[in-house]
């Protein structure tokens, strides 16, 4: 008897929180927005393995070394420590993000506080691990020209856009406002 009273409480609970999710609005733009953030976060781990392995490949610069008679295998194992830790960075954030826009979708404001984390992360590895690569290229007379000032500014800014665009009304209620704490997340007095 008491199992068949908590399975209609849940089942009750599961349509008011249905019906609750259909009360709310959110603009079509910040809609837009957040498939954006969850598509591109699917792209990212495959762009980033494309790009970083072109860290360890040289190109013109090859040449250059192998004519000096540096030994380009020892190049390529120094730098491939830091290509596969940005690697693994980059996949393992970019399933954070995927959770954190699907949680913002979810009018859950878990999932800004998770982007949160990210950005945060990514002002501190992103520029470590592309000066270690850095410092690789240099020790063998490469310059890698790595933009620490971007790799720091553009994923704070990223915040203030999401921010800014999770302030877009519908029917006057901005989408931040509808945001809220899942029932686990909610402090207890």
């Amino acid at each position: 008897m008491e199992n068949l009273k908590i399975m209609e409480n849940t089942r009750i609970i599961k349509n008011l929180r249905t019906i609750e999710n259909t009360t709310k609005k959110r603009a079509g733009f910040v809609t837009f927005w957040l498939w954006l953030g969850i598509i591109a976060n699917i792209i990212t781990p495959i762009a980033s393995v494309i790009n970083y392995q072109g860290y360890k490949n040289l190109g013109n610069y090859g040449m250059q070394l192998i004519n000096l008679g540096v030994d380009i295998s020892s190049f390529s194992s120094e730098v491939g420590i830091y290509v596969t830790a940005l690697q693994a960075f980059a996949v393992i954030a970019s399933v954070l993000l995927i959770i954190a826009y699907s949680q913002l979708l979810k009018w859950n404001k878990r999932g800004f506080y998770i982007f949160i984390v990210v950005t945060v992360l990514n002002v501190i590895a992103n520029p470590l691990l592309l000066k270690g690569i850095s410092s690789v290229w240099m020790k063998y007379g490469l310059l890698l020209n790595v933009n620490t000032t971007l790799l720091i500014v553009s994923p704070l800014v990223s915040v203030l856009i999401l921010w800014a665009i999770l302030q877009i009304k519908k029917d006057g209620v901005s989408c931040w406002k509808q945001l809220e704490l899942s029932k686990s997340d909610k402090i207890t007095e």
